[in-house]
């Protein structure tokens, strides 16, 4: 068998290896919030005070704590929060334009990998 071959079915396997594992974090993943959240709600039935409380667990320690997430900064919302600022059109979409166009890029060459 010749390299290029050999390599190409070892690319082939460790893609096919990592998308198993992706499904099998994005299981982790749910089950754990689906875990966090009866936990949550259970010891929330106990105690008024989740932010103070710590446990104790196998040498490891939980506590809770606020998390704040913000959404994205996507175009649309960009140009949303500038319509609320600016009055002309035409300064907003020449802001866009710039922000679009100013962004770094990096161009690679990629494998796709496509089913017969």
């Amino acid at each position: 068998m010749s390299q290029l071959k050999y390599d190409i079915q070892q690319y082939l396997s460790i893609d096919e290896e990592l998308k198993q594992l992706q499904e099998k974090s994005k299981q982790l993943r749910e089950r754990k919030r689906e875990l966090n959240t009866s936990i949550i709600e259970d010891i929330s039935k106990k105690t008024n005070n989740l932010d103070k409380l710590k446990i104790n667990v196998d040498k490891r320690y939980i506590k809770f704590s606020n998390v704040t997430q913000y959404q994205p900064l996507t175009m649309t919302y960009i140009q949303e929060c500038l319509e609320k600022c600016i009055d002309e059109p035409e300064n907003i979409e020449y802001i866009i334009d710039l922000i679009k166009t100013s962004r770094k890029k990096l161009v690679s060459k990629e494998i796709k990998i496509n089913l017969l």
